[in-house]
């Protein structure tokens, strides 16, 4: 059987689309900005072969016979508690500002 002839182009890829920034610094949408935003914040992407599985969720890990990061699973923690905090505190900060308009 004859193949039907085939053109080798380019494989063209599309724009990254638009993303939350986990650092907290806004939306980034596209590849330049994320490169941007990496070397802003002194970050870099992982490679797949440095990646190692972390499972901060203790019943999780031992359903599935893995080990379970303590260390990782409290920086969790910490991390949402702080961020709590700060998203409350904003919340005060924008009731008394929504306050002082009133009057």
């Amino acid at each position: 059987m004859e193949r039907p002839h085939t053109i080798a182009a380019p494989q063209v890829l599309p724009d990254l689309p638009a993303y939350v920034s986990p650092l907290g610094d806004g939306v980034i949408e596209g590849r330049a900005a994320r490169r941007e935003h990496l070397k802003r914040n002194g970050c870099r992407e992982v490679d797949p072969s440095e990646h190692k599985p972390s499972y901060l969720n203790r019943e999780f890990a031992a359903k599935h016979g893995k080990a379970w990061d303590e260390a990782g699973a409290r920086a969790r923690d910490e991390w949402r508690a702080k961020a709590q905090r700060e998203r409350l505190n904003e919340a005060a900060h924008d009731t008394a500002r929504l306050m002082r308009n009133r009057n």
